[in-house]
């Protein structure tokens, strides 16, 4: 069976004025938001509140309204071109709060506070309804992997699924049409834990689970984004910080080996502006975040 086989180019942008990782990333009339995030400060890991705009068209970044207070590890979502924020964490603490972008600041939505603390979650919007999916109740703790998927309607979170076993997290996330699709991730074993080659597929429209094909290696703190015809996934922790690239195929369920990243990035997003995409911020090292900004040309 055929497979998407596809190699982008990377092109060097503007770099991030502040590096830092886990950032809420997200398209915004064209420019790319990045907000929050976390760096090291020697031994002791910090949360910014700063946040930026890039644009692709002069290749500068503009200063954004900066978040209310620190956080990083958010779920993200742009709904009626408003950007979601959903949990993640501060200084940290996992949170349950939600904020919108909306109109050019930040609100508080009160009445959209989460079912529990996430962080590392996931979000989508499939016909103009909000999913959330899975996350850690507290942060970095892998035993607090929680299985839920939420539904926002009517004015209320709805438990609608719970996520396979095993209990997993750091997964690349992409949403096919009506699937949200997870691919790796990391799961707790005795004594530590342990990356996972699983994926999965979430029909939104049916409520119903599907194995898909195995990852071509076992990842962690990736990413995922989707093309014309299939998905990419980006980067992650393997044995290492990896600049892997793997193109999926939906029709045929075929990976195929799609390049290289410019450097190795974990504990990123891949946003889509137009045909292209970007990433900013990452980490490219043990306690080193990136400051490089790469804009993907898809042939």
């Amino acid at each position: 069976m055929a497979s998407l086989v596809l190699h982008p180019t990377w092109n060097a942008r503007a770099p991030l004025p502040e590096p830092r990782a886990a950032l809420i990333l997200a398209a915004v009339d064209g420019k790319l938001l990045a907000a929050g995030g976390t760096w090291w400060n020697g031994n002791r890991k910090m949360w910014s509140r700063r946040a930026d705009f890039f644009d692709p068209v002069s290749n500068r970044w503009l200063p954004a309204p900066p978040l209310p207070a620190p956080r990083a590890d958010s779920a993200v979502a742009v709904l009626d071109g408003n950007v979601y924020v959903l949990g993640g964490s501060s200084d940290g603490e996992a949170l349950d709060d939600v904020l919108v972008l909306r109109n050019g600041s930040w609100e508080p939505r009160p009445e959209m506070r989460l079912p529990g603390r996430r962080s590392y979650a996931n979000a989508a919007v499939w016909k103009n309804k909000l999913y959330l999916f899975g996350g850690m109740e507290k942060a970095g703790d892998l035993q607090t992997i929680r299985d839920n998927v939420w539904i926002w309607e009517d004015g209320r979170w709805r438990l609608i699924s719970t996520i396979p076993s095993p209990a997993r997290g750091n997964y690349a996330f992409a949403v096919d049409g009506n699937a949200a699709c997870f691919f790796g991730g990391v799961t707790a074993a005795a004594g530590g834990f342990h990356n996972l080659g699983e994926a999965l597929a979430y029909s939104m429209e049916t409520s119903e689970w599907r194995a898909l094909p195995s990852v071509p290696q076992a990842n962690r703190a990736w990413a995922a984004v989707p093309i014309r015809g299939g998905i990419l996934l980006l980067g992650g922790y393997t044995t290492g910080f990896s600049a892997a690239i793997y193109s999926f195929d939906p029709i045929s369920g075929n990976y195929a080996f799609a390049g290289e990243l410019p450097q190795g990035l974990a504990d990123t997003r891949y946003v889509r502006i137009g045909e292209k995409i970007y990433v900013t911020g990452g980490e490219s090292g043990m306690k080193i975040r990136s400051g490089n900004t790469w804009e993907g040309v898809i042939p």
